[in-house]
């Protein structure tokens, strides 16, 4: 969304970069969020406390949901049509990530770096939210790190379902880039796309790249 947004011409050259109008964005949000606490004296400076049910279940204060509503009522009004923008985009090249490729379809699809390690954050943040105990630790870089086999296993899918939406936006043809020089994290092949091709024939193009075709 913030991306979006300066793309118009309100915003263009003019200093805004997208971590100063993340941070104006949710400074004016939250201001107006909190606004109406000063009426009942409770410390705007507090810290975010949720708190356990008799069944156990975290309950969120009526503060965070007011402000997701708040949020989401944003994204889900705003126009975010540009008119210049999309007028390039009749025979534009979409270059999409995994995620914003859900539901659409292409004649021809290409798809890279499809070498990401499974990770548990998005299986940990859905399970922790939804009450459940997992144990779990920070690492010194930040990172969180737990050694659950369910919640591997849980990221694992995560991880081949993306891959999977991908590869089957491509209605007639697709072609999956893959560098094996590069040892950049996410360039590695996925394992099952290396299975895949393993016995496929392979020829060289000019340039020194190699072709690995499957033809129905």
């Amino acid at each position: 969304m913030v991306a979006r947004l300066l793309a118009f011409p309100e915003f263009r050259a003019v200093g805004f970069t997208p971590a100063l109008f993340r941070e104006a964005l949710f400074t004016q949000l939250l201001e107006a969020n909190v606004a109406p606490t000063r009426r009942t004296r409770a410390s705007l400076d507090r810290p975010l406390a949720p708190t356990r049910d008799r069944a156990g279940k975290i309950v969120w204060p009526d503060e965070m949901w007011t402000f997701l509503t708040v949020f989401g009522t944003l994204v889900q009004e705003t126009d975010l049509d540009d008119i210049e923008d999309d007028a390039f985009a009749e025979h534009a090249i979409a270059l999409l990530t995994f995620h914003q490729a859900k539901g659409l379809e292409f004649d021809h699809v290409y798809v890279g770096l499809t070498g990401r390690e499974p990770v548990p954050h998005a299986v940990l943040q859905t399970m922790l939210f939804s009450g459940q105990r997992v144990p779990c630790r920070l690492d010194p870089d930040g990172q969180l790190q737990c050694a659950d086999p369910t919640v591997a296993q849980l990221a694992l899918a995560d991880r081949e379902r993306e891959l999977y939406v991908a590869m089957t936006r491509a209605k007639q043809r697709l072609t999956i880039l893959h560098d094996p020089a590069d040892t950049r994290p996410m360039t590695a092949l996925n394992p099952a796309l290396t299975t895949l091709f393993a016995a496929a024939p392979t020829r060289t193009l000019p340039g020194g790249v190699s072709d690995r075709r499957w033809k129905p």
